[in-house]
């Protein structure tokens, strides 16, 4: 497999003036119960450099995972891609720092949340799953989104071939093996994973870092401060 042939939607590939050339990309990986989490994660990784060699009583690294892609996010793209590439044949895995299925719909619990599109468009277009599912309103509330996202992993057997609570900490091009390298850590700092793949597709959502306007005065502010809505109940269970 070769590298993407456009690969700037999720590297900038810049020399620096102290080393060699680096890969940088912004992620999204968040964490239930944990506010502070839930910022964008920058990877800045140094490319074509072996690994630097670790004390002999440190434990062993896990031995990468090869695939023909890994698929980080597990919304309706990466849902998609993960069903269709294995349907060709591909070795494929899905992996999500979440506990389920959903993407941005899996975080959106606040009060009122809803898509603002009519559910026709908003499905997959499979037969299968179209005759089986009936929606209850036109503009389906995230609670019910969660449900087909259940509905569709019993149809297409997605669970099998996903990884939940997974944060993808690196991820480095080999230019020499035309392959990525890819770390990645199961949550509250738990076992370590590593991948070798072809092809690294990050459905990471265009809306995943967080933005707070610079007010004037802001830093006099005592109080909480965050835009992300997709954080309740998770802020409002720890101010009651």
């Amino acid at each position: 497999m070769n590298q993407p042939q456009n690969p700037d939607y999720m590297t900038n590939n810049s020399k620096t003036t102290d080393g060699p050339p680096t890969n940088e990309f912004t992620s999204w990986n968040s964490t239930p119960g944990d506010e502070t989490s839930a910022l964008h994660v920058h990877f800045r990784t140094i490319t074509n450099t072996p690994s630097p060699t670790t004390d002999t009583m440190s434990p062993s690294p896990p031995t990468a995972t090869k695939l023909d892609a890994l698929i980080v996010g597990a919304g309706f793209s990466g849902v998609y891609q993960f069903k269709h590439l294995r349907d060709l044949g591909y070795r494929v895995q899905l992996v999500d720092s979440a506990t389920g299925y959903g993407g941005v719909w899996h975080w959106n619990r606040y009060p009122g949340s809803r898509v603002d599109t009519a559910f026709p468009q908003y499905q997959f277009l499979d037969p299968e799953l179209v005759k089986g599912w009936e929606w209850s309103e036109r503009f389906p509330s995230s609670k019910e989104i969660r449900k087909y996202f259940e509905y569709v992993d019993d149809k297409w057997g997605l669970r099998s071939g996903t990884m939940f609570g997974v944060t993808v900490e690196k991820a480095v091009w080999r230019e020499e093996e035309r392959c990525w390298e890819v770390d990645g850590r199961e949550r509250d700092g738990g076992k370590e994973w590593k991948w070798r793949c072809g092809m690294l597709l990050l459905n990471i959502g265009f809306a995943a870092k967080q933005y707070i306007p610079d007010w004037p005065g802001q830093e006099k502010f005592k109080g909480e401060l965050t835009t992300l809505t997709f954080l309740y109940p998770y802020l409002k269970d720890k101010r009651h």
